[in-house]
């Protein structure tokens, strides 16, 4: 039998996903199982459900805060960090999805599985993003296969890793479906209200979903929709097109009224000191479309996409639907140049982290690239010798290169060996490592539950290249003064800054007044700033030493009592319990939060020196009390 090479109408004939489901079904399948492959490779698959934990930067505090989840749902108190705090997934924007599964889930599912199997399947569900929503705006084959193919890459090479490896994971996961949910958004807009009901409500849950999941899902939506109304004005059904818009918002605000309530009136005061991902200037913007890691964390596919688009405008391979690709094209410029100007805005900078939205920019640039992609490759193969072919054939070699640069990129980000990556280097599941051993082995020899131990987090991940201060504390159940994240709250500990001050400026009086204050025990440094600090003040030893590490005792009696007298014998998340109280009035060393109940007297809150929130005040009590939250 003879195979007869493919003609140029077989390979770019126009075909719609209103006239081959089946077609699409299959790129949708395909690409998904490749993800899900590459994925388990590098997982892998055999730790999904086994003991160890995702480590990498920020994995171990989601993990903290899906098992603080498991313990007080919504929003409680956690006695564990700051002289208590609130926590829960009200409030925990960043991992509120599994949180929420883990109050809900039995309590042998651990935190540790939820955060992985989550991180895990939202790896799957963003690979069909870009093509589903080529799919739903009913664009040709080949667009969609060249969607599959940049959605993967995106996804592998570049920021989107580094973010996912890091365990920004409900980020990477709502930027990918922002794209097939503006997708439906423009079919929502373009058809009749009395016709589209389930369609309203079926968008509004989604909506909510999304917005549940990270709290930024709304903002490319709504820049979208800005963008998308003006440019394609002519295609929109405005009275019942913004009517349905409208009922789509308000299902979504309205089912996230519980964590909205809570964002907009803070039962404490969690401030933060950070400036990430704030970085300005044109010249980022230029070296993103470049592809230049350095600074602006561009990626080489970034390059790529960008001429794509380019080439689709000016050499009118965008014949139909050419106000709809403008619109995703704008709104993908609109990100790029938010993500590299808005950092100089206090109150954007601080909200959203604008140069995380890069990442989104290239998102919506990769729907218009992929259709120009397609279009190119298939005026080059076309068999008239015409200056559009020729034009084509140079636009594809160069778009070919690219992407093959991508590709080269993907099989190493895949890879274990010890070569550059953009985001961990396989396996991202990982036993616990030397620096938690040695910590969790000097907590258990040498502290107790008495005390509090003021321990210093670090920017720079030195402890494992991780956030892993909660994980520490859930496993020696000691309390920390300090947060389970850096550079958070007033009672906290970081990089030489402690009790949101340079611990220079700190004198050894106030010191020893936040010693008593906190009841801090014992202290573990690793900075140079505040180890030369504590070598130096009185009433306090240097009882162990190892790699940057230096570990302290403070030499003063512990109490949890200011004034009064008495002992703690239970503490977990949401519940105190003291024996031997005595005192008219006691002020205990825990914070104070609305909705904390006494089983017995009064309880109110007192401000103490310079910490913003108040402590516990007690009066009526009698030798036995617990104290609950809500």
């Amino acid at each position: 039998m003879m195979l007869h090479k493919p003609s140029y109408s077989m390979l770019c004939y126009s075909t719609t996903s209103a006239t081959n489901v089946t077609t699409f079904g299959v790129i949708l399948g395909l690409t998904c199982a490749l993800q899900f492959f590459f994925v388990a490779h590098t997982f892998p698959w055999s730790e999904l459900f086994g003991s160890a934990s995702l480590l990498h930067i920020d994995n171990p505090f989601h993990e903290y805060n899906v098992a603080m989840g498991a313990a007080v749902s919504s929003i409680g108190y956690d006695p564990f960090f700051a002289a208590g705090r609130t926590t829960g997934f009200a409030i925990n924007h960043s991992d509120r999805l599994p949180a929420f599964l883990a109050s809900i889930l039995p309590s042998s599912v651990t935190a540790a599985e939820i955060w992985k199997l989550y991180t895990f399947v939202v790896s799957i569900i963003a690979s069909i993003c870009l093509p589903l929503t080529l799919i739903i705006l009913r664009f040709e084959r080949n667009a969609i296969i060249v969607g599959s193919i940049l959605g993967l890459l995106l996804w592998w090479t570049g920021m989107f890793r580094w973010f996912h490896t890091a365990g920004m994971v409900s980020f990477v996961f709502i930027a990918f479906a922002s794209l097939p949910f503006t997708a439906m958004v423009v079919r929502l807009l373009t058809r009749d209200f009395i016709k589209s009901f389930a369609a309203v409500m079926g968008l509004g849950f989604v909506a909510a979903f999304l917005f549940f999941n990270h709290p930024l899902f709304s903002l490319p939506s709504i820049i979208f929709v800005i963008f998308y109304l003006i440019l394609n004005s002519k295609d929109v059904y405005w009275k019942s097109g913004l009517a349905a818009l409208l009922a789509v918002a308000i299902i979504g605000v309205l089912l996230n009224f519980n964590w909205l309530y809570y964002f907009l009136n803070p039962v404490d005061i969690q401030e933060t000191f950070d400036h990430y991902q704030r970085a300005t200037g044109g010249d980022l913007v230029i070296k993103s479309l470049l592809g230049i890691w350095e600074k602006a964390s561009g990626a080489r596919i970034n390059t790529p996409i960008a001429l794509a688009v380019m080439l689709g405008f000016f050499l009118a391979y965008f014949n139909t639907k050419r106000a709809l690709l403008f619109t995703y094209s704008c709104v993908g410029i609109f990100w790029l140049l938010y993500a590299y100007i808005a950092g100089d805005s206090e109150v954007l900078g601080k909200l959203t982290q604008p140069n995380r939205f890069a990442t989104i920019a290239y998102l919506f640039l990769a729907l218009p690239a992929a259709v120009s992609i397609a279009k190119i490759f298939c005026s080059a193969l076309q068999p008239e010798r015409t200056w559009r072919r020729a034009i084509s054939r140079v636009s594809a070699g160069l778009l070919a290169v690219g992407l093959a640069i991508g590709v080269i990129e993907m099989g190493r980000e895949i890879s274990f060996a010890n070569i550059g990556h953009y985001g961990q280097r396989p396996p991202q599941v990982q036993n616990q490592e030397q620096y938690a051993n040695h910590i969790l082995s000097f907590l258990n020899t040498n502290t107790d539950a008495s005390a509090r131990v003021l321990f210093e987090t670090s920017l720079g991940r030195i402890h494992d290249g991780g956030h892993i201060a909660g994980l520490l504390a859930l496993k020696s159940q000691r309390e920390f003064i300090g947060g389970p994240y850096v550079q958070t709250g007033f009672a906290s500990f970081w990089d030489g800054i402690a009790f949101a001050k340079p611990i220079a400026e700190i004198s050894s009086e106030l010191m020893h007044e936040y010693f008593d204050r906190y009841n801090i025990g014992w202290i573990i440094a690793h900075s140079e700033k505040s180890k030369h600090y504590f070598d130096q003040l009185n009433g306090v030893v240097c009882i162990s030493e190892w790699n940057q590490l230096k570990f302290y005792q403070v030499q003063r009696p512990h109490s949890f009592f200011v004034t009064g007298s008495g002992e703690l014998v239970e503490r977990e998340a949401n519940r105190l319990v003291f024996t031997a109280v005595s005192g008219d009035t006691v002020i205990l060393k825990y914070h104070y939060l609305p909705g904390m109940h006494s089983s017995e007297g009064t309880i109110d809150p007192v401000f103490i020196g310079d910490d913003p929130n108040p402590f516990i005040q007690l009066r009526g009590t009698s030798a036995n009390v617990i104290l609950t939250y809500r």
